[in-house]
């Protein structure tokens, strides 16, 4: 997955809270004064720093158990990370250094350095004081997915916020369908734009996981939308995933990463079913949650081409653009009709003008003269009608489009164009409101500049465009010299 397609979250002060899953200490306490012996990593106690399982990837955070001889804790203060804390340091087949996050006397902390990557095992030693121990095997993997935790034992509630840095809780659950959460974690691998071992990784460009791990949430598999380093960290990785709407619900549903053959400790989060009845603005949220960037900007610009070089579109439409057919967001196929249908492929009813429409001053044979085009556009598989023009009739020789408007009174043209409208809808096309204010003139439309006194415009066209208002188009006239 590349990160232009990210929806990736700044860590910003949420991310404090992770320096104590960072800050391990030994699960039954610490193991300060351990001062006497020579110093040990007890055989099998090198393991992720995360889920606590014995195999660990380079690039990741990794906790090291054993006998070190300090009295008192130490933590690295600045990155890149140090390679000695307190007389400690740990080497990788004698040589290679291991970056230090913390050591006291029983555990330390370590980033497995990326050097590593391609091996299945590495043996380790710690030198204390000159004192080194006896080598222990470490096994290493491409993949160790692992999920922070709030106990720092690798179970229960996981570092898992919401994209405003807020732990995902009971007190704060994530909705089923709509929610995005933020998954701190580690091992997941080979990135893009990989740091040196012991420096954070970059904000531009994101270090991205090469691949793209499979989340699951509740039991359900859930959308990642982003999985790579976190910016000015070392060894840490966040996934951002939609929390899926089929997830189960509860206090403490369970959070799992699988890549590679591996899948990590289970974490939890308290999801909440979303409302029963979810009106056009939620269930507009749900779709636009599970969207990448680029999907979104593909539905907020046409794929036809400029005015005046529009090449042949599909099913004969003036304006396309394609939809989202994973999510179920159909393609939208854009068709003119004020006076009929405008399509280029197939025959259609000529109708009277708007303005004759508008002459009969009867709502009732308004809303027959809207329904014979939105059955004719769902015939034909077009799907959005520019249709409903309520721009008052202008006095401007240069008008060119006196016919498609609706008279000079406001209320009659808004009126008018609501039922026009109405009938579109009804037959399950969208329509739209077109030229719906202060277009006087077709001839030089974009770059007139129409002057006019607020008052004068809230009484004339913007009056009879608000009686008729449901979906505008996108632009208007400049008045009196803004856009």
């Amino acid at each position: 997955m590349g990160a232009g397609n990210a929806h990736w979250l700044s860590p910003r002060s949420g991310i404090r809270f992770l320096l104590g899953a960072w800050l391990l200490l030994p699960l039954d306490g610490p193991c300060f004064g351990q001062a006497a012996g020579a110093p040990a990593i007890t055989p099998g106690g090198i393991v992720s720093a995360a889920s606590y399982g014995t195999a660990v990837a380079p690039g990741s955070i990794a906790a090291v158990f054993g006998n070190f001889l300090l009295s008192s804790p130490s933590s690295a203060s600045s990155l890149p990370l140090p390679t000695h804390l307190s007389e400690l340091s740990m080497q990788f087949d004698g040589a290679l250094a291991a970056p230090l996050f913390y050591a006291d006397g029983g555990q330390v902390n370590i980033q497995i350095p990326w050097e590593l990557a391609g091996r299945s095992q590495a043996m380790l030693t710690v030198t204390v004081n000159g004192q080194t121990s006896p080598a222990q095997a470490v096994d290493l993997v491409a993949y160790a997915p692992g999920i922070f935790t709030a106990n720092s034992q690798g179970s229960g509630q996981g570092a898992i916020l919401d994209l405003s840095n807020r732990l995902v809780e009971p007190s704060n659950p994530a909705t089923a369908g709509s929610s995005i959460v933020v998954i701190y974690c580690t091992g997941l691998g080979a990135v893009t734009n990989r740091p040196a071992s012991a420096s954070a990784s970059s904000v531009n460009p994101l270090a991205v996981a090469t691949i793209t791990p499979a989340v699951s949430i509740g039991g359900a598999p859930a959308q990642v939308l982003f999985a790579g380093l976190v910016p000015g960290m070392v060894g840490e990785y966040q996934v951002n995933a939609l929390v899926p709407a089929n997830s189960a619900t509860g206090d403490a549903v369970p959070v799992t990463i699988s890549a590679g053959g591996y899948t990590s400790n289970a974490a939890t989060i308290a999801v909440k079913a979303p409302p029963a009845q979810m009106d056009p603005d939620y269930r507009a949220g749900l779709l636009l949650a599970q969207m990448t960037q680029a999907e979104k900007l593909q539905l907020v610009h046409g794929a036809g081409g400029p005015v005046t070089n529009i090449f042949p579109l599909p099913r004969g439409a003036g304006g396309y653009i394609p939809g989202i057919p994973r999510l179920g967001i159909p393609a939208l196929y854009f068709v003119d009709g004020s006076t009929g249908l405008a399509d280029s492929s197939a025959p259609a009813t000529a109708l009277p003008s708007s303005i004759a429409s508008a002459a009969s001053w009867d709502p009732a044979l308004a809303y027959k003269f809207g329904s014979v085009i939105g059955s004719e556009m769902r015939a034909y598989g077009l799907n959005v009608n520019l249709g409903g023009n309520v721009n008052l009739t202008g006095r401007e020789p240069r008008d060119g489009r006196t016919f498609e408007t609706r008279g000079e009174d406001p209320i009659l043209a808004g009126k008018i164009t609501a039922a026009h409208i109405r009938a579109v809808q009804d037959q399950h096309v969208v329509g739209g409101i077109k030229h719906y204010a202060l277009n006087d003139q077709e001839t030089g439309r974009t770059t007139a500049n129409v002057q006019i006194e607020e008052r004068g415009a809230r009484e004339s066209d913007l009056l009879a465009s608000r009686s008729a208002s449901r979906t505008p188009m996108c632009s208007r006239s400049c008045a009196p010299t803004t856009w």
